[in-house]
């Protein structure tokens, strides 16, 4: 397994859109990571500018998994030593462990993210709020030999909406609209990048592997997600992790997700503890009144039994075209965040 950071710059912003019941309402909300459906898209759009021939052999590769993407989570360069600290989708079974009286509920749910030492030392929120755990905001929680505990000002990302007006167009009235974006934040400490997973068959034509990687660099260069004519998206520079490892201490059965899936029929029995969220649903055509199909995705942090498939669900229509990647990245899940479940 690789890992693959994406460089940004402090206070960089990304659009990573939503599905929204309606067109005017499509900028008003951002996920707050990069799903891999995403990075998929941003791939085969990279792909398409240089090497259209090769679409359809890509396409192949990743829906029978012999290139798989995990969703992009923030990752920490520590400033004085160049060390990347790793963030993982906090797992959703620990969303129904039972908390003592000393810790609240509510600040447990607000954070989303753990550090890759908190995760495979399986540290439970009952310890998240001890001496041996640093939360430095309320969305992530880091050991104590991880992180700077004196870092006071220190922020993951904002979440920001940003009024602008229409300019294409010739409507004298409501030209205005609101456009939610994530901004990167960080610290004169901590510089907060990207980071995503990336399980390549090394038994691959050396031209395919060729390929791949210039593709991936081309991805970077154009920037990922929505609304990159306004600044949104920038990636400053791309850097490969080699022989990057996630190993819990005391590893369980079970699996923790970190792609975004889409449920096969002959899977949906894998799924244990999970959320869900709609994709989909691109509007298209010369109005921009059809839109694709929709589908129903597990969010990264799910819970699964066993391991699961990739796919490429097609939804083209009418000689328009969408692809739609359902990753299957998955690491074991410590014992400590399931075994609790069965007491």
């Amino acid at each position: 397994m690789k890992a693959i950071i994406l460089k940004c710059r402090t206070g960089s912003r990304f659009h990573l859109g939503e599905y929204a019941n309606h067109k005017n309402t499509i900028l008003h909300n951002t996920s707050e990571y990069i799903h891999s459906d995403v990075l998929f898209g941003a791939f085969i759009s990279s792909l398409s500018k240089i090497y259209p021939e090769k679409l359809n052999d890509f396409r192949q590769l990743f829906g029978e998994g012999e290139i798989r993407f995990s969703s992009a989570f923030y990752c920490m360069e520590e400033n004085s030593t160049n060390k990347n600290l790793y963030l993982l989708p906090k797992p959703a079974s620990l969303n129904f462990m039972h908390l003592n009286e000393h810790i609240d509920p509510k600040k447990v749910k607000k954070i989303k993210f753990i550090s890759k030492g908190i995760y495979e030392k399986g540290i439970t929120p009952l310890e998240w709020f001890s001496e041996k755990c640093v939360i430095p905001d309320d969305k992530c929680v880091f050991l104590k030999e991880e992180f700077d505990e004196n870092d006071s000002t220190f922020s993951l990302y904002d979440k920001v909406d940003l009024q602008k007006a229409r300019i294409h167009t010739s409507e004298p009235e409501n030209n205005l609209y609101s456009q939610t974006d994530i901004v990167l934040m960080g610290s004169d400490n901590y510089q907060v990048n990207w980071y995503f997973l990336l399980d390549l068959n090394n038994q691959l034509s050396k031209e395919d592997i060729d390929i791949f990687y210039q593709t991936l660099d081309l991805m970077a260069i154009n920037g990922i997600g929505g609304e990159r004519s306004t600044g949104c998206g920038a990636i400053e520079e791309m850097e490969v992790i080699d022989n990057f490892c996630l190993n819990p201490n005391q590893p369980s059965n079970q699996q923790l997700l970190l792609s975004l899936a889409f449920p096969k029929e002959a899977e949906k029995d894998k799924y244990l503890y999970y959320k869900t969220k709609i994709r989909g649903g691109m509007w298209y055509g010369i109005k921009n009144d059809q839109r694709f199909n929709l589908l129903m995705g597990i969010e990264e942090g799910s819970i699964l039994n066993d391991k699961i498939s990739s796919q490429i669900i097609d939804l083209s229509e009418n000689n328009n075209y969408s692809w739609q990647y359902g990753g299957n990245i998955t690491i074991p899940l410590p014992s400590e965040y399931f075994n609790f479940l069965n007491n």
